[in-house]
């Protein structure tokens, strides 16, 4: 399932071809849909979003540090399995790590509202220049989740973290394709 609803999380679960290309695993086709699954829960969703209304915020912050030891391994011995060799993902890392040296306040950023598309199927985030850009850059697919937490009925906050058993995946190539054969993502 690509979506979940628990409490005051909403969790993305995200397939590779919903990661943008430059993060992706390789495969025969290069494609992205560029927004996340609702899995035939659209008025859920809407509903835990208050409609779409409010006020959203990314915090890249918090995404660097559910990640950062796990993208440390990924890049460390499975880089080889993903486009450009996960130079995307290397280069967001080390400009959110600069960034926050610099201005803390910076990775913690307003968004507008997500948008549900395409016959309500997919939730989208809007577009918004580099912050936006480095936080789809950690959005890797099938070893990462989106989290939406609701903060208050009307505020919420945007994160990345990695799946669960995810990190014992990262140590080898090997092991990483077998524990995505192992959850049905590959072949």
């Amino acid at each position: 399932m690509a979506l979940e609803i628990k409490g005051n999380l909403m969790i993305f679960s995200i397939p590779n071809s919903e990661a943008v290309i430059n993060v992706q695993r390789k495969t025969d086709k290069e494609r992205t849909v560029g927004s996340y699954y609702l899995s035939n829960l659209a008025d859920e969703a809407e509903m835990f979003l208050n409609n779409l209304n409010g006020y959203f915020y990314v915090d890249l912050n918090a995404s660097y540090l559910y990640c950062e030891d796990f993208f440390a391994k990924l890049l460390e011995n499975c880089r080889t399995l993903y486009r450009n060799d996960l130079y995307f993902l290397e280069s967001a890392m080390k400009d959110i790590r600069w960034s926050v040296s610099k201005n803390p306040d910076s990775q913690f950023f307003a968004t507008f509202p997500p948008t549900i598309i395409d016959s309500r199927k997919y939730l989208k985030f809007p577009d918004q220049g580099t912050q936006m850009g480095l936080f789809r850059s950690l959005c890797l697919g099938d070893i990462t989740e989106i989290i939406i937490e609701k903060l208050s009925p009307t505020t919420f906050r945007v994160y990345v973290r990695p799946k669960k058993g995810a990190l014992e995946a990262v140590t080898s190539s090997k092991a990483l394709e077998s524990w995505l054969k192992k959850n049905g993502r590959i072949k």
